[in-house]
């Protein structure tokens, strides 16, 4: 598996802006459905069956990469095949924490290990953050390199933090 690297911006440049997904009164499912910018993830995850855990009472976090993230992955048709499914599983969530973990609350988790922290994912997975510079850095074990373009995106049950690449784990 390679290590996947989240970069959690703490300012959104125009060049990323995409469509806020910020409603406490939707859950995360809701929330990500509410904008064309996220299509391909919320079929992926209904297609996997996913969104029936991440439209439960949670809390989760999750790490919610753009359309154009996925359009940069070559095997998307592949992967979203009937038989690729527990491939599929797998990359989503790897995306999703349990709890509910904000760009503040993991720099303090950063500040409390002396420089790291690390997460397990919904599938079973190792997310290590670290700080650089005015950035949160996560290390997952995809080695696929990603940044946060819009943290903090609040749900019901939940918090979102877009991505512009996806976990491409083989």
């Amino acid at each position: 598996m390679k290590t996947l690297l989240f970069v959690f911006a703490l300012g959104i440049t125009a060049s990323y802006a995409q469509t806020s997904v910020n409603d406490s009164r939707k859950d995360l499912i809701a929330n990500l459905s509410s904008t064309a910018d996220y299509a391909t993830f919320t079929n992926a995850l209904n297609q996997s069956g996913l969104s029936q855990t991440l439209r439960a009472n949670g809390p989760f976090t999750i790490f919610a990469p753009t359309d154009k993230a996925f359009a940069k992955v070559p095997s998307l048709d592949e992967l979203m095949k009937s038989e690729n499914k527990p491939k599929l599983i797998k990359l989503l969530s790897n995306h999703v924490l349990t709890g509910k973990y904000t760009a503040q609350s993991i720099r303090e988790a950063i500040e409390k290990g002396q420089g790291k922290a690390t997460f397990k994912t919904l599938g079973g997975g190792t997310l290590t953050a670290a700080l650089s510079e005015n950035a949160l850095l996560i290390t997952d074990e995809a080695g696929s390199t990603s940044r946060v373009i819009m943290p903090d995106q609040n749900s019901d049950n939940g918090i979102i933090h877009i991505v512009d690449t996806v976990d491409q784990t083989k």
